[in-house]
């Protein structure tokens, strides 16, 4: 990977583009909304504490996790695999006890990556890197899995980021979406309005410049599948309140 230095182990990008008023800012809203976790805590996620204020959150993620460990499993050519916007690292050490896999967390936020390479340095398949792919951090590279769980919406454009993604997969590889929403267009303007009014409340009303409501047309210049789909009559019934989880197979 070119343009990177070493800092205490850890993957730097060089001059990286992203503002540092955004940086500043997310780890700031990630501190007030609770979302900073102990060593510990990481160590043992998706399982947490049922008296955490998250505890219902993170009960979906254990379950997207649950999925998709079990899709690479019974997927053998899924070998390399890239997480984009990895945190703490905690989705990257559970791929990793999977047979055969390497997996690379990739991250801006380097208080959390911090976290991460000190809480799961002990495994090693396990590498993480600061930086943003869309700036060269990953050239030379290529990964038959790249994961967005719970981070396309940090991305201003969904099919520009999915367009480097795809650039970045080995002929049979796949772009996978998960815990994030993609909306109806005519669910948008009210999930931006919810958006203002929970940035506003929580006392971060900047944060709106940062955080981006995706439609689900932005997909369709893809060859993609929906293995979960949330709006769907029978998930609506029984108000199974999870994501939709996209896959992007390199075409």
């Amino acid at each position: 990977m070119n343009n990177l230095e070493t800092t205490n182990g850890t993957l730097w990008q060089r001059n990286s583009p992203l503002p540092d008023a955004f940086k500043e800012l997310y780890l700031a809203l990630r501190l007030k909304e609770g979302r900073m976790y102990s060593k510990s805590e990481v160590a043992d996620l998706p399982i947490i504490k049922s008296s955490h204020p998250l505890f219902k959150e993170w009960l979906i993620r254990k379950r997207s996790c649950n999925k998709l460990l079990r899709y690479i499993k019974q997927h053998s050519h899924l070998h390399n695999i890239l997480e984009v916007g990895c945190g703490n690292g905690w989705l990257c050490a559970r791929m990793c006890a999977l047979p055969g896999v390497t997996v690379t967390g990739m991250e801006i936020n380097l208080v959390e990556l911090g976290q991460a390479r000190h809480v799961f340095r002990d495994i090693p398949n396990l590498i993480f890197v600061e930086g943003d792919f869309r700036q060269g951090v990953a050239d030379g590279k290529k990964f038959d899995l790249i994961i967005f769980a719970a981070s396309v919406q940090y991305f201003e454009s969904l099919q520009d980021i999915i367009k480097t993604a795809l650039g970045y997969l080995t002929p049979q590889g796949e772009v996978h979406i998960i815990d994030s929403n993609l909306y109806q267009p005519y669910e948008i303007a009210e999930a931006m309005q919810r958006s203002k009014i929970y940035f506003t409340q929580i006392g971060f009303p900047e944060m709106q410049r940062y955080y981006f409501h995706h439609c689900i047309h932005d997909i369709e210049l893809f060859r993609y599948s929906i293995l979960y789909d949330p709006g769907v009559l029978l998930n609506r019934l029984f108000r199974k309140k999870f994501f939709p989880w996209i896959v992007i197979k390199n075409d």
